[in-house]
């Protein structure tokens, strides 16, 4: 039994073990090869372009069976399926939570709060956050990129931890861990938190990302970590706003789309004031200049 050490500091904001924090997860989830390693990060990536993940694709990304891809699916805890896809995997997940992760235009989700904190490390990503105090309701946001914690609002939001359980985090990470890890907006909602939560403790912001950091250097000991995202997602969803139509559409990489004409009522489109095309106005994913931090695709 992995036990957390706390020196004579009743904050326990930074005075935790954070490497008995780590060892929990390494123990819980399978050892993976090289080979699984990268299967694990190509479908983070897949699954941060907003759309579930069907075994047959991961399989054409990685260049492998996909029977055998499938099957290491169904084998590992933690991987979450919806009409035989995967919509959530080890901490990402296409279905709304409290905790909204952007990147690169695209809005996903993360299981708790301390999920946001390492997940842009594996994205090769800067990713904005967007989430709330579980105690006000007060929001939180950050940027968070693969190297720190760039920026957060209000400045002394922390987390809830719990010492983490091997044999629970393998029956049911969501539901074990998970749903006792959120965002405060400082330390005294935190406490208030704490103090109705037998178990709980508060961590910093900067020892919560070092954990996380400490976690995937232990996991992910054999593959490059995904680069800083240069490649946009191209394929973006537009909806109508007057009849609610929509259609995907192709995006071009050199110059922007003014103008579109609705396929269900015909109304044509223009951007919102602010915007540079459609695509920031009424697509699911920002237009690969804005992706790219670019500013105007024009």
């Amino acid at each position: 039994m992995t036990t957390v050490q706390m020196r004579d500091d009743s904050s326990a904001l930074d005075s935790v073990d954070r490497e008995a924090l780590v060892l929990p997860f390494v123990e819980a989830f399978p050892a993976m090869n090289a080979a699984d390693q990268q299967l694990a990060l190509t479908l983070y990536g897949l699954l941060a372009n907003g759309r579930p993940v069907a075994a047959a694709s991961l399989a054409d990304a990685l260049n492998r069976r996909t029977g055998e891809v499938q099957g290491l699916l169904e084998a590992w805890p933690g991987v979450f399926h919806d009409d035989g896809r995967v919509v959530g995997f080890w901490g990402l997940t296409v279905k709304e939570t409290p905790h909204r992760l952007v990147v690169g235009g695209t809005t996903v989700y993360t299981w708790c709060a301390w999920d946001t904190l390492w997940l842009p490390a594996l994205l090769g990503a800067t990713a904005q956050v967007v989430s709330r105090c579980a105690q006000t309701g007060e929001p939180v946001r950050l940027r968070v990129s693969p190297g720190s914690v760039e920026s957060v609002e209000p400045a002394g939001v922390v987390l809830s931890f719990l010492k983490p359980d091997v044999r629970k985090l393998r029956e049911h990470a969501t539901a074990n861990f998970c749903h006792f890890v959120h965002f405060f907006r400082d330390r005294a909602a935190g406490e208030q938190w704490t103090g109705a939560h037998p178990g709980m403790f508060l961590l910093s912001l900067e020892a919560a990302f070092d954990v996380g950091q400490r976690v995937i250097a232990a996991r992910y000991r054999d593959v490059p970590l995904q680069s800083p995202r240069a490649t946009p997602v191209l394929e973006s969803t537009l909806t109508c706003p007057r009849c609610a139509a929509q259609r995907m559409e192709t995006m071009p990489t050199d110059a922007c789309l003014f103008f579109w004409d609705c396929p269900g009522c015909g109304a044509r489109l223009k951007p919102k004031p602010g915007d540079c095309c459609v695509f920031c106005s009424y697509g699911s994913v920002l237009c690969p200049s804005k992706q790219l931090e670019r500013g105007c695709c024009a």
